[in-house]
């Protein structure tokens, strides 16, 4: 039985997940899969937006 599942997301804004490197003529890179060259959100990206999303919705 598999455990890998693909989940979807749809951005309701633009996004720009930055590679955190300047490559030159590019100033902003943006993250790519190693082997296939294919842009990726990587989870710690996704995380730290939905915690700064929660605390915004709990702060008074």
């Amino acid at each position: 039985m598999s455990t890998t599942a693909l989940i979807g997301l749809l951005a309701e804004t633009s996004i720009h997940a930055g590679a955190g490197q300047s490559g030159g003529v590019i100033d902003l890179p943006i993250q790519r899969e190693a082997h296939t060259a294919w842009p990726v959100i990587y989870g710690s990206a996704v995380k730290g937006a939905l915690r700064a999303m929660a605390e915004e919705r709990q702060a008074p």
